[in-house]
């Protein structure tokens, strides 16, 4: 049965705790599974859906970017529209939720 690594953090504002955390476990993976990391990985990131405060914003992917870079290792964010019914299931509607979200996000931080 594969394993599942978690680090239970209560809030998403601690940005520190979660880059740590983020290093920490990629660490660990890499260490235990023996898992060779590619030239390139992309971070799949969620844009939350409207009235979503909880996606993860882009500042708690900095202690993982940071650890790829020192490795020699490229990145970038990905993400993708959905089948279902929502503002995330076209391009253009996906793109308005994006921009509304870092709206958001300017405005908590």
């Amino acid at each position: 049965m594969p394993k599942v690594y978690f680090k239970a953090i209560d809030s998403y504002s601690k940005t520190k705790e979660i880059n740590e955390a983020a290093v920490k476990l990629l660490f660990t993976i890499e260490k235990r599974e023996t898992v060779k990391l590619e030239k390139f990985i992309p971070l799949k990131v969620h844009l939350g859906e409207k009235g979503n405060n909880t996606f993860i914003a882009p500042k708690n992917f900095d202690g993982i970017i940071d650890y790829l870079k020192e490795k020699g290792i490229n990145t970038a964010f990905i993400e993708t529209n959905v089948l279902y019914k929502g503002q995330r299931n076209s391009i253009d509607n996906h793109l308005l939720r994006l921009l509304k979200n870092m709206a958001l996000l300017k405005f908590l931080l």
